[in-house]
């Protein structure tokens, strides 16, 4: 006896995909069997809590900025650099916070901090917590001056 020979018609897309299927399958079947690669200077994601996050570029600040007479280096973020390059001369806060021009063209932020009850006037009187917060005041306050006016300077 003769044994009769059955064709089946196979599509090549079946095929195709039941390959890819069967390679993505081999793939994730051997990634999760690699031990946990070690972190090197070499191999590690750089990053500092003061670039952005989300990868967009650091941006520079216009002039130099000082802090009580102190250079402010490179440990700002973007939201505070921005904020730094829209600060005007003048005085701010009840004319606690100064804001001057130095002669080598950059910008100094000034204000007593020599007592404790000093200090914690920007908190207490204020409500201003850290340095992001003096600047966004500083700059709200550069451009709407009329809605920080006390009723004595009326």
């Amino acid at each position: 006896m003769a044994k009769k020979k059955t064709e089946v018609a196979v599509d090549a897309e079946d095929v195709t995909s039941a390959q890819t299927d069967l390679v993505s399958a081999l793939v994730t079947a051997i990634n999760s069997t690699k031990p946990v690669t070690k972190k090197t200077p070499f191999n590690r994601t750089k990053g500092t809590p003061w670039t952005p996050k989300d990868g967009s570029p650091k941006l520079k600040l216009r002039r130099t900025m000082y802090h009580h007479g102190i250079p402010i280096g490179s440990r700002v973020s973007n939201e505070e650099i921005e904020l730094m390059n829209k600060i005007k001369p003048g005085r701010y806060c009840d004319n606690h916070v100064v804001v001057v021009k130095r002669r080598d063209k950059g910008i100094d932020i000034d204000y007593p901090v020599k007592t404790a009850a000093q200090r914690l006037k920007l908190v207490n009187q204020f409500g201003l917590r850290n340095f992001k917060e003096l600047l966004e005041r500083i700059v709200e306050e550069g451009s709407n001056p009329t809605k920080y006016v006390t009723p004595e300077d009326e």
